[in-house]
């Protein structure tokens, strides 16, 4: 059996947290993919101490050692969470047409890379896919013969995605203002306790009450009647 070539870019979104980022890091690292993009926020300036633990981190990016693209794109002051994911992905996928997608405290198991490689190249052609997850919730609450599932819940702790599933993101849910939007959350939602939640979350979001980016993935994998 021949050994396992990761192929695939992967992202690497970074802030003020060396340790995390290290550690993360390291399990990069292992998988030398060929190309790494990197994603940094600014530091916020009323934060005493963050532009070096910026600094600090940023610099572990400098001990790529093996063949591999580094791209970065560090934003010079601090976006916050909702806008600088949003603009680093929007810019990762200008630049390639899929990748693997990690955070500075998610740490990937080795079989992660393949999992997701093998179904971002097998689901590649298929719309109703939106997103390859590494977090399962059910693993020792589900049995299955089969070595995935497909799911509603889209869990963007370790994850991959294709251009052509970022494209339809909207940052602002403009959708959810109309009753479609609503109509189906319900028809993708049969727990009404979640059907609640999500209402909550996307009425905030369209009312500029939380500064994140993660529900508006949500809604646009439900919108889309994704998997």
């Amino acid at each position: 059996m021949l050994e396992f070539q990761l192929n695939t870019p992967v992202v690497f979104i970074i802030f003020n947290r060396p340790d995390t980022t290290r550690v993360v890091f390291d399990e990069i690292r292992k998988a030398k993919p060929p190309k790494l993009l990197v994603v940094a926020d600014g530091p916020r300036r009323d934060k005493a101490g963050e532009a070096k633990q910026c600094e600090q981190t940023r610099r572990i990016i400098q001990e790529v050692d093996w063949d591999c693209e580094v791209i970065t794109n560090f934003a010079a002051d601090n976006l916050g969470c909702r806008e600088r994911i949003v603009t680093g992905l929007a810019w990762v996928f200008s630049l390639v047409e899929e990748a693997i997608i990690l955070e500075d405290d998610c740490v990937p198991h080795p079989s992660f890379f393949r999992f997701c490689q093998e179904t971002l190249a097998y689901y590649r052609n298929e719309s109703r896919i939106m997103m390859i997850s590494g977090t399962n919730y059910l693993v020792d609450k589900f049995e299955t013969p089969d070595s995935y599932f497909f799911s509603r819940h889209y869990s963007i702790w370790g994850w991959a995605t294709w251009r052509r599933a970022w494209k339809s993101y909207d940052p602002d849910i403009r959708a959810w203002r109309q009753s479609i939007g609503v109509k189906q959350l319900r028809y993708q939602c049969a727990d009404w306790k979640m059907q609640k939640h999500f209402e909550m979350k996307f009425d905030m979001i369209t009312g500029r009450q939380i500064n994140t980016w993660d529900f508006q993935w949500v809604f646009n994998c439900l919108f889309n009647n994704g998997l």
